[in-house]
């Protein structure tokens, strides 16, 4: 299945520490001093702008790379899962929820409730708590490096 992860903010050691457990089956890298990057498919290159995309023409999610931001995409009804979360000032990414299970030790109860009451995981939300699935829509979301800190 192809796939991407990545991280954006204020990157330290430990930073890519994790970041390596998040991606050990990913070939091709990217990496400013901002942005890391790692995929199991091409990076394409338009100009200063770097893109990655998986999945199928209309269930997909994408990831572009400017110099300052990161711009997650996910198709309109969210079928192409997309990832995030927040850990000092930076935003983990990925395709896989897996990728992102590390020092956790909180389930999320709303969405655990959620899922026992309505039969489904609330919108939005994970079983694990902090890590968050992007809503599907048409619009970006938008994430941005500045100073070294993130920001929706």
């Amino acid at each position: 299945m192809k796939n991407f992860c990545g991280i954006a903010g204020k990157i330290k050691d430990e930073d890519i520490n994790r970041f390596n457990q998040m991606h050990k089956s990913s070939e091709y890298k990217y990496q400013t001093q901002n942005i890391c990057l790692a995929t199991n498919q091409e990076i394409t290159s338009e100009g200063n702008t770097k893109t990655v995309f998986a999945g199928y023409s209309d269930i997909y999610a994408s990831c572009k790379i400017y110099e300052d931001k990161v711009i997650l995409e996910t198709d309109k009804l969210g079928l192409f899962p997309l990832f995030t979360r927040e850990i000092d000032n930076n935003l983990y990414f990925s395709t896989k929820m897996e990728s992102l299970i590390f020092n956790v030790n909180k389930l999320d109860r709303i969405a655990i409730e959620g899922f026992i009451k309505n039969g489904f995981v609330p919108e939005g939300r994970t079983f694990i708590e902090g890590i968050k699935k992007i809503k599907g829509t048409k619009v970006f979301k938008v994430m941005e490096v500045k100073n070294g800190r993130t920001k929706d």
